[in-house]
């Protein structure tokens, strides 16, 4: 079931302005900023663990249990209430240039509201 208080929490995070949107990633550093995927900022939201990955990949961070920088741990979707399908789309948005403040709407319209989310 979804958790509204924590989505809402989520979209006030993503309109907040403290997070630069990133692509391909939940978070990487880019000339010493992190950016984040909407997802990313879902996984600071919700305070899931993070590490930053070593060797070549220590520009990402990785959230967790099972460490992963691509995907919506567990963990978070537990937080938000969020089923199987529903961040995967989200990160699709995130990465055709849509600005946190367009995700933050759209995420309000279906988690809140519940309004059918449009097939690609």
């Amino acid at each position: 079931m979804i958790n509204k208080t924590h989505i809402r929490a989520w979209v006030k995070a993503l309109r907040s302005g403290k997070y630069r949107r990133g692509t391909s990633y939940l978070a990487q550093r880019e000339s010493g900023r992190w950016k984040y995927c909407c997802l990313g900022v879902a996984c600071e939201v919700a305070r899931i663990p993070a590490s930053q990955g070593v060797d070549d990949c220590s520009w990402i961070k990785h959230y967790g249990e099972y460490p992963n920088s691509r995907f919506l741990p567990t963990e978070a979707m537990d937080f938000f209430g969020l089923s199987t399908g529903n961040p995967a789309r989200l990160a699709d948005l995130n990465d055709e240039g849509w600005s946190f403040r367009r995700i933050a709407s759209h995420i309000e319209e279906v988690f809140l509201k519940g309004k059918k989310e449009p097939t690609k």
